[in-house]
């Protein structure tokens, strides 16, 4: 259940109580700060309250977001999202995924119904190491057991550093944001594994994060996909 339907749930089983009493609870329930329930608790009081669903304005946040069209479409549903109290975390950091998959694939991107597996065969930004490991793999099932998908700056990290900007920054400028801070492939072991080793799996950005586990990326010159395979 999302947060914003935790929070109504407590609303309606205090209904009638004084906001002081509602809001602690609303903040326990969450794991979030008194402050954050706050805002959430009077958002939801000026706006209403259905069943899955919060509206504000023309604009409808459920539980379950619209996969998005194309790269702009998922932009517009970002700033939404980022400037409504009232989101779903768990929304907001898949729509900052679609954005790295539309910055990866292109066209190909298609929201959340993107598998693991679909967005290596497609993104073109790996680790050296990784393409090294391509001359010595059978197929692209091979290569595909022995690397992850990883975002060079966290998710967490880039969605508060756009959030910080939000009212300033431009549609461009968040792009390129995304582009500068790709989602590449790099190998289970040892980069991936260094990286959760020095504690920076959701820390860092890529100016540290990579040097301090070694990793370099690179372009293929061609998808994964098209690889020619031993």
């Amino acid at each position: 259940m999302s947060l914003r339907q935790d929070a109504i749930v407590i609303m309606r089983a205090y209904t009638g109580e004084p906001a002081e009493v509602v809001i602690p609870l609303i903040a326990t329930k969450l794991g979030r700060s008194v402050p954050y329930a706050r805002q959430m608790y009077h958002w939801i009081a000026e706006h209403g309250m259905a069943p899955g669903e919060l509206r504000s304005g023309r604009f409808v946040f459920s539980s379950k977001r619209k996969t998005p069209d194309d790269y702009a479409d998922v932009l517009k549903q970002l700033r939404e999202h980022l400037a409504s109290p009232a989101s779903d975390p768990d929304d907001v950091d898949q729509l900052m995924r679609d954005c790295s998959n539309f910055d990866a694939m292109g066209t190909v991107a298609n929201g959340r119904t993107i598998p693991s597996k679909t967005l290596k065969q497609y993104n073109r930004c790996v680790s050296e190491r990784a393409h090294e490991f391509m001359s010595h793999c059978r197929s692209f099932e091979q290569w595909h057991d022995a690397t992850t998908n990883e975002h060079s700056t966290p998710v967490n990290v880039m969605r508060e550093s756009i959030k910080q900007r939000l009212h300033s920054v431009t549609d461009a400028e968040i792009k390129k944001y995304f582009h500068d801070n790709p989602v590449c492939t790099v190998l289970r072991d040892p980069e991936d594994k260094l990286l959760r080793h020095l504690d920076y799996h959701t820390r860092g950005t890529i100016d540290v994060r990579y040097p301090a586990a070694g990793i370099k990326l690179m372009c293929l010159p061609k998808e994964p996909v098209r690889w020619q395979w031993r």
